[in-house]
């Protein structure tokens, strides 16, 4: 994948989207009059990929209508679960939340109906693909886990067109500011490109065993808990550490594609799971963070996943009923982190345990 972006030439459009030719805006002698915040996510919000099915590339021929939004955590069977009045806390921040809240905007109130969403496949599509899933009962079989993961990889690969989509506004937002600040935009430019690569590849590798249905080699653990756990969330991401900060695989060279593992949050069967699953041909690193799960006291796994979940996704969302009832520390916890995201796994120190003491564990198994 080409990362590199050129510089807009003088008589384009400026990328910031003031739909002024770059000469006369960013790319002019004088620094520009700074948008709004408000306007600044405006711009953002218009800056996404255009929508296409993200069905493996054999089975475009039978797309069928427009690219639908799709629900990444199940509407019907897991955020109903824990909605209130129809609605959840979402972790949506906007620029406007961000300078509001000084960087640590809490979660915020959304209907459960758009929660989670994206636009990932066709109509048909994403019926066909999923109908294992959303039309029969869950049993926990490596196919439903495989498509629980195959969703979450779609999701987070959309995300990342997302994020590089960004990357030109970012960087000509950034032309007058300080060096540093423009050093930081242009790492985290590189290292938006640098994911969405790595997504690409782990999608193809997930293509591949959805075109040959090969769900043997869909691999993980699967937890069980009594009653309704107050987090759902879906996610895909290359763990550096397990759940005890001990290093399971390094992630500085980026030349190498890093082992990947989907995280899954959901309600099924009146109870509540969560899936931590692999491909087998990418099973290093996911082992060693299997296994620091299991080794785990049963009664601490609850708190520590629920902290683990709201440390490394923004797609997390919660139970009304749950975080009101939380107390100011219970709050300040949560929100310290999701606005910590792609730090450190919590140590017990940091961990959501004192607030989840009330679930238990039904269950805990490897994918069978």
């Amino acid at each position: 994948m080409n990362t590199i972006k050129r510089k807009p030439g003088r008589n384009d459009k400026c990328p910031c989207g003031s739909g002024k030719k770059f000469k006369h805006c960013h790319g002019g002698i004088h620094e520009p009059q700074k948008p709004h915040i408000g306007q600044a996510d405006n711009r953002l919000s218009k800056l996404t990929p255009k929508p296409q099915c993200l069905a493996p590339s054999s089975m475009k021929h039978k797309c069928q209508g427009k690219v639908i939004d799709s629900h990444s955590v199940s509407r019907s069977g897991s955020l109903i679960a824990i909605s209130k009045d129809s609605h959840v806390y979402s972790i949506k921040h906007s620029m406007l939340d961000l300078e509001k809240h000084k960087g640590n905007p809490p979660p915020k109130l959304l209907g459960a109906k758009k929660a989670s969403t994206f636009p990932g496949f066709c109509k048909h599509h994403d019926k066909f693909i999923f109908s294992n899933l959303e039309d029969k009962p869950f049993t926990g079989s490596r196919q439903q886990c495989f498509l629980l993961g195959y969703r979450s990889i779609s999701r987070d690969l959309y995300a990342a067109q997302c994020a590089t989509r960004h990357a030109a506004y970012r960087k000509t937002m950034s032309i007058n500011l300080p060096e540093e600040i423009q050093t930081y935009i242009n790492r985290r430019n590189h290292a938006d490109a640098i994911k969405l690569r790595d997504l690409e590849r782990h999608k193809e590798k997930y293509d591949g065993v959805l075109e040959t249905k090969n769900w043997e080699e869909c691999t993980g653990i699967l937890v069980e808990f009594e009653g309704t756990f107050p987090i759902q969330c879906s996610a895909a991401y290359s763990p550096s550490q397990d759940i005890n900060n001990i290093e399971i695989q390094k992630l500085g060279d980026t030349s190498i594609t890093p082992e990947i593992v989907t995280i899954n949050s959901f309600s099924a069967n009146r109870k509540s799971c969560f899936l931590l699953s692999w491909l087998k041909s990418n099973s290093s690193a996911p082992e060693k963070l299997a296994n620091s799960i299991m080794s785990l006291d049963k009664e601490r796994i609850p708190g520590v996943i629920g902290s683990y979940l709201l440390l490394i996704s923004e797609n997390c969302h919660m139970s009304p009923d749950w975080y009101d009832s939380l107390p100011s520390s219970g709050k300040n916890l949560a929100i310290r982190l999701i606005n910590d995201l792609y730090s450190k796994p919590p140590a017990r120190s940091v961990s959501m345990e004192s607030y989840m003491s009330d679930i238990k564990i039904s269950s805990i198994s490897m994918i069978s």
